[in-house]
C-alpha cells in the first residue's frame, strides 16, 4: 500500500513539473547578428551591432510574444558560410534555426545608400519554413546614428505585432493555482505569478488553488491587442463568508479531489462521496498498465510463433539441422535461409522471453487494479464481486509455436 501510494505521489509530481515547464514558456526566438552590406567602414559597423543589441533586448524584455533562445549570439555570415546559404533561401534558413533550438528565426543586414542606410529584417517560423512580416526602410543617417536601439525597436514591434495581450495573474496567499481562460487551462503559477497570452476580446478569468480549502476566483478580463495586464488575485477561504459575485466555491459535481495520478486520490468522484479520497488513481494506472502489457504479451507471442515457424522450415525442408540453439546447412541450396536462421534463433528467444514478461506484468497489474477496486467498492460500502483473472499461456512445439488466452470475469 505504502509503495502505491509513493509511485502515484511520484508519477504525479512529474507530470504536474511537466505542465507548468510547458504551459509558461513563449516561443522561443533566435535572433542573428545584423550583417553589414557593402563597404565595411567602421560606423556601418558599429550600427550594425547596435541594431542587433537592441532586437536582442526587445526579444529579451519578456513583453512580447516570443523569449529569447539561450544560445542565438551568432552572426548570420558566419551561420550562412557554415551553411552554405548564401541565398537566404527559408529552406536553408530553417536548419539554422533548428540547430539553435528556436521556434522562429530573425536576421537582417544594413546597406549604406543615397538617403541613409536601408535596414532590412526578416523573420520565419523554424518548423514550417514559412515566412513572416518584413521590414525594410530607407532610414537617415542621423536617426541611425542617434538612435540605432529606437530604429531596432520599431522594426521589432512591427515584425511581431500580434492580435493578443500579455496577462500576469498575481495570486495572493497561494503559491500554486490553476489559471483558467474560458474554463481551458493555461499554467500553474509558480510563486504566485503567471504570465500567459490571451486573446483580442472578452474572456472570463478564473484561479482555482492547488491546495484544498479555498474558494474558486473568477474576473471578467476585456482585452485589446498588445495589452500588458496586471491581474491580482485574492483567494478566500472556503470556511469563509463572502457575498461577492466574482468569487464562487468550486462545483463538487465536477471538481475532483487531488491532483494527477492518485496525488489526493483524483477519481472523479464528488468531495462527498465516500471513498473519493485517495488511492483511487492507483487503480487507474495498474489497469492502464495491464491493458498495456496484455497487449504486448500477445503480440509477442504472434512474433514468436512467427520466428519459430521460419526457423523449424530449415529442418523442416529437410536440407539442414536446426534447432533453437544450433543450426548447420547440409546443403547449399538453402544457403540464404540458413544464413538467416541466427536471426530467427535470437527473434524466437526474444519474443518468449518478452511474452513470459509481459504475461506475468500483464498478471501482476490485473491483481493490483483488481485490488484497489476491491477496496473502493468496501469503502462504498458495496459488495464485493469476484476479481476478474487474466491468462497468456506461450504454447511451444516443434511444428509451430502461438499462445492461449483466457479471461475469467
Amino acid at each position: 500500500m505504502r509503495a502505491r501510494s509513493m509511485g502515484s505521489l511520484g508519477l504525479g509530481l512529474l507530470l504536474l513539473a511537466m505542465m507548468t515547464s510547458v504551459a509558461s514558456a513563449k516561443p522561443k526566438i533566435a535572433i542573428l547578428g545584423v550583417e553589414v552590406i557593402g563597404s565595411l567602414d567602421p560606423e556601418q559597423v558599429k550600427l550594425a551591432k547596435a541594431l542587433t543589441t537592441g532586437l536582442r533586448e526587445r526579444a529579451s524584455a519578456g513583453t512580447g510574444p516570443y523569449e529569447l533562445a539561450p544560445n542565438s549570439d551568432k552572426e548570420l555570415v558566419d551561420e550562412k558560410l557554415m551553411n552554405n546559404c548564401g541565398t537566404e533561401a527559408l529552406v536553408c534558413m530553417a536548419p539554422i534555426g533548428l540547430a539553435m533550438r528556436a521556434d522562429f528565426l530573425m536576421w537582417g543586414k544594413i546597406e549604406k545608400v543615397d538617403k541613409g542606410y536601408h535596414v532590412t529584417i526578416k523573420l520565419m517560423r523554424v518548423a514550417t519554413k514559412l515566412p513572416l512580416p518584413t521590414f525594410s526602410e530607407i532610414i537617415s543617417v542621423s536617426d541611425v546614428k542617434n538612435d540605432p536601439k529606437g530604429v531596432a525597436k520599431r522594426a521589432y514591434s512591427a515584425m511581431t505585432a500580434t492580435d493578443e495581450g500579455s496577462v500576469t495573474v498575481r495570486v495572493a496567499k497561494v503559491d500554486r493555482a490553476t489559471v483558467y481562460i474560458d474554463d481551458q487551462p493555461k499554467g500553474t503559477t509558480s510563486s504566485g505569478v503567471l504570465t500567459i497570452q490571451v486573446p483580442e476580446g472578452k474572456h472570463r478569468l478564473a484561479v482555482v488553488a492547488t491546495e484544498k480549502g479555498w474558494q474558486r476566483y473568477e474576473e471578467e478580463l476585456s482585452i485589446n491587442a498588445g495589452d500588458q495586464r496586471n491581474i491580482p488575485v485574492e483567494l478566500t477561504r472556503a470556511d469563509a463568508q463572502n457575498g461577492g459575485t466574482t468569487v464562487k466555491p468550486p462545483d463538487p459535481g465536477t471538481q475532483p479531489v487531488g491532483g494527477v495520478g492518485g496525488v489526493g486520490g483524483s477519481t472523479g468522484m464528488p468531495r462527498d462521496t465516500p471513498g473519493g479520497g485517495g488511492g483511487g488513481g492507483g487503480g487507474s494506472g495498474w489497469s492502464t498498465v495491464a491493458v498495456g502489457a496484455t497487449v504486448l504479451a500477445v503480440v509477442s507471442a504472434g512474433g514468436f510463433a512467427v520466428s519459430w515457424w521460419k526457423l523449424s522450415k530449415v529442418g523442416n525442408e529437410g536440407n539442414s539441422t536446426s534447432g533453437l540453439f544450433s543450426y548447420s546447412c547440409l546443403t547449399t541450396d538453402m544457403r540464404p535461409e540458413c544464413d538467416s536462421a541466427d536471426m530467427y534463433r535470437n527473434i524466437t528467444i526474444g519474443t518468449g522471453i518478452g511474452a513470459v514478461a509481459m504475461t506475468g506484468l500483464a498478471a501482476f497489474a490485473f491483481y493490483k487494479a483488481s485490488g484497489a477496486k476491491e477496496q473502493r467498492r468496501q469503502a462504498n460500502g458495496r459488495s464485493t464481486r469476484p476479481r476478474r483473472q487474466l491468462a497468456v499461456t506461450p504454447v511451444m512445439s516443434a511444428s509451430g509455436g502461438g499462445a492461449t488466452l483466457r479471461f475469467d470475469w
